[in-house]
């Protein structure tokens, strides 16, 4: 098993160049682990719906420029099912740094309808394309 981060200060790029911002006003009302390899970052919530608990993968972060390993994935979702003692994992959303997205994806009637809204006052494109869009990008988390 891979040892904790203890902390990010010592990290390249600010936390929020990568997507991250804890600057909220509310405190988190879950628990978060990190997870990490050198090239890799998971952060991983413990959740139960329906009776069925599970891990929740709520965004994985690749080092710029940084080759992923279907490997790399699989250890750090397994890391965290380990931590939060269950066998199973939810990710809902796409990355393009992740070889493949992790999981089976699940039949439509089984998946709630989500609603994302886009408003780029900026462009005149329609046809927009998202590299990265997870939970920790949204509310759901």
């Amino acid at each position: 098993m891979r040892r904790p981060i203890r902390t990010l200060g010592a990290a390249t790029a600010p936390l929020a160049s990568i997507g991250l911002n804890f600057a909220t006003e509310q405190p988190p009302t879950c628990d978060y682990a990190v997870h990490a390899t050198a090239d890799l970052l998971l952060i991983s919530s413990s959740r139960k719906t329906r009776g069925v608990r599970y891990a929740l993968l709520c965004g994985f972060f690749a080092r710029p420029q940084a080759k992923i390993t279907s490997s790399t994935v699989r250890a750090l979702i397994s890391d965290a099912c380990r931590l939060w003692k269950h066998s199973f994992f939810v990710y809902a959303g796409i990355n393009n740094s992740l070889p493949t997205l992790p999981g089976i994806v699940l039949p439509t009637r089984l998946r709630p309808p989500m609603l994302v809204q886009l408003r780029d006052f900026n462009t005149d494109e329609l046809d927009v394309r998202f590299d990265r869009f997870q939970l920790i990008d949204s509310d759901f988390v």
